[in-house]
Parts: C-alpha cells; structure tokens; sequence
C-alpha cells in the first residue's frame, strides 16, 4: 500500500512540474522557430544566448583566424558577420568571450553546420547523453525500476536549471552525464572510465581538479593515467586548432581578462563580488577554490582510511565542487542531479543526528526541482517571473548547498555504533 501511495505522490509532483517544464520548453520552441531563441534584437542591443559563443569561437577554430581566437576585435568581426547572416542587421556591437583551449575540438563541428543546425545537434547530444550516461549512475548501486528511472530523468529536466541549460546551450547535462560516467567507473572500479571522465570534463578544469582528487587520493594510478592521456589528448587537438601558444598562455589570459560577470553565480565568488570588482573577487575566488580542493582532499584522505562509504564522499565533492570553484552559475546546478544516488537506494543511518539528517537532506533534493520554480514566482514583480539572476536566487542557491553540503557530511562521518564490551 506504501509503495502504491508513494508511486502515486510521484506522478502526481511529475505532472505539477511538467506545467512549467512544458510551458518553458514550449515557448523555447516558438523563439525558435521564429529565428529569435538564440539571436534576438532587444531594445536596440542583439542579445545572444551562450550557445551562440561557441558557435563562434567553432567557426573561428576552422577559419584563418583561428589563432586569433582571443582577440576581441577578431571575435567581434565573427559576431558581426553571423547577425548579419542570421537577422540582416548591421551591427558595431562589441562581443567578446572566453573558452578553455580544450573546448576547441568540441566546437569545431559546428563550423560545418548552420546555428540552427548546430544548436539542434546539440539538444540531441544532451538528451542522449542523459537518458543514456546519468541512468547508469542511477543503477550503479543496484537496479531501479523503470518508473523509478523515468521519474529522476524527468525530474533532471523538470526544474529552471535544467531547461535554462537547454535554452541557453550550455553544456550542464554534458557535464552531468561525464559526472555519471565517473560515479559508474567508481563504483564499478572500471579506472579507465574513471580516468577518461576526469579527462574530458578537464574542458572545465574548475570542477575537473575535484574529481581528480579521490583519484590521487586513492592512488587508481590506471585512471589518473587515463584522465593525463586524455586531457593532454584534447589539449593537443586544442593547441592544434588555435595554436599552442594560446594553449600556454590561456592561465594568463583567463586570470587577466575574465568577463564572467558575477550576475548569476551559485559559488562563494558571488559573495566576493559584493565587496570586490570583478577581477579583484575572481583572484580571491581562485584561492577558495584552493581551499575547497584541500578539505576535498582532507576529506577523502580520512574518509578512505576510516572506510567512510565512498558514495557520500563523492556527493560532497560535487557539493564542494559547485559551491567552491571560482566559475559557477545556475545552470550548473544541473550537476546537482548526480546526488540522487545517495537517496536511491535509500542509505542505512544510525545516529539520531544522522538520521534526522538524512532525513531533511533527502526531502531537500526531491523538492529541489520544485523549489528551483517557487523562488522564481514568489520573487516576482511587475506581473513578471523572477530572473535566475537576481541576486537573492544567487543567495538562496548557495544557501540551499551550504545545507546540503553540512548534511551530507553528517551523513558521511556517521557509523554504528560499537557494543560495549563486558
């Protein structure tokens, strides 16, 4: 009777949120189709969604300019060519954008195809990639009915972030999916998928160090030699399109030259940009970035020597991961998602602190889709939805894994507790 009633609670908060899922994605849609999603003229200013950077900087990666692919004058004639192309209009807007060197190689497809065409393969890519790597993490620990499957898929799509991500052609499914490919490796101890996952996820070396670090921690020297193999691959290939000196003197230019504005940003640098212009709180970000990869480390140092059980070690990794890294915004939220697999199976507490918890820890993630919806309408002025931008959802977002974090470390140090010897 239990499982009957639970299963029917779960369709019915998968139907609640499929409303504004559907209505989102719908209206995705019709942009779309009108050629006004990714490229759209807005109170005069061409206002670009992020799939159109990497556009871009593909079709750069193919073209004569290709090691020129950090000089904003270079970038803006790029822009000033594809609004022409796409909405006939004569443009001086500036553009300018930065990319890890390793995104290259995966940009570089698109310079054979028209955005619209690119764009497609790319929400084609990501539904692929999560209906077919995040399910494996899903099942690592054992198998999950088919509905228990369909309904955390669905529910990885089914908050703001994750249609966000679509809409906006960012890779936080791409990032889940190599995210779950790790979980599996691990949990599997395949280490040359371990190794490859870490690998390529170095395109965003900011969260690759994170995952890195039970590697090295662990000594599965098989799989760090699979992510060094892999990553000084994809470097390569980089360093082939747009030249090597790019490759070697990105650190420098990334630490110089950073235009991620902090609107929108779900990691402690946004507190740093309270206080600290841009520049300023991206260097103060870089050294708590340090500091999450040391308790990261210290954490998996003592976890694996008091045999802690190793799926809450990697939940607060990517905890730590989101919350630390010095490049962090909503849409990387998506990456939350593999934390499903610290509630599905259900884990055995024993402390009354543990399970009391656990307990609040799992309620958060299943509301977490639907209160990733609720700021946004309580938040409301003008008769107008909240953006994922204002700062208050910057604060709640942190807030919400600060919490997460605290009770998944609880979870993580308790144990049973020894019998009392006579």
């Amino acid at each position: 009777m239990k499982k009957t009633l639970a299963a029917v609670g779960l369709f019915l908060y998968m139907a609640c949120l499929a409303v504004p899922t559907v209505y989102y994605l719908s209206a995705c849609f019709n942009l779309f189709k009108k050629n006004n999603l990714l490229m759209c003229l807005l109170d005069r200013n061409i206002e670009t969604q992020d799939f159109v950077h990497y556009y871009i900087l593909g079709q750069m990666a193919a073209s004569p300019d290709a090691h020129s692919v950090y000089n904003a004058a270079v970038q803006c004639t790029w822009f000033h060519k594809l609004v022409l192309e796409n909405k006939g209009l004569v443009t001086n807007q500036e553009f300018w954008t930065l990319f890890s060197p390793m995104v290259f190689p995966f940009c570089l497809p698109m310079a054979y195809m028209s955005l619209d065409q690119a764009y497609i393969a790319f929400v084609v890519l990501c539904a692929i990639s999560l209906t077919v790597f995040f399910p494996l993490a899903v099942n690592a620990l054992g198998k999950r009915s088919l509905f228990c499957n369909v309904a955390i898929i669905f529910c990885a799509i089914g908050n703001i972030q994750g249609v966000m991500s679509i809409s906006k052609g960012q890779p936080a499914f791409l990032l889940l999916a190599l995210e779950s490919l790790f979980f599996y490796g691990w949990v599997k101890k395949i280490d040359w998928l371990t190794g490859m996952s870490i690998g390529i996820l170095f395109f965003k070396p900011h969260y690759a160090l994170f995952f890195l670090t039970p590697v090295i921690v662990a000594r599965r020297w098989k799989a760090f030699l699979a992510c060094s193999g892999t990553a000084g691959l994809i470097a390569i290939l980089g360093g082939l399109l747009i030249g090597f000196d790019n490759v070697i003197n990105f650190p420098s230019i990334i630490t110089h030259n950073d235009i991620g504005s902090c609107h929108g940003m779900v990691s402690l640098r946004f507190f740093a940009s309270q206080v600290l212009g841009d520049l300023q709180a991206l260097h103060l970000s870089l050294g708590i970035m340090l500091a999450g990869l040391s308790i990261n480390l210290l954490m998996w140092w003592n976890g694996l020597k008091k045999g802690l059980d190793q799926t809450w070690l990697i939940c607060c990794t990517v905890l730590l991961c989101l919350l630390t890294s010095p490049h962090t915004f909503h849409y990387d939220l998506v990456m939350l998602c593999l934390l499903v697999v610290s509630i599905v199976p259900a884990k055995i507490q024993y402390q009354k602190l543990a399970k009391i918890s656990y307990a609040i820890y799992r309620a958060l993630l299943i509301a977490y889709p639907a209160i990733s919806w609720l700021f946004p309408l309580v938040f409301a002025s003008k008769n107008k939805i909240s953006s994922p931008y204002d700062p208050i959802q910057s604060v709640i977002s942190i807030s919400l894994s600060l919490i997460l974090l605290a009770l998944a470390l609880i979870c993580l140090f308790d144990k049973e507790a020894k019998p009392i010897s006579e």
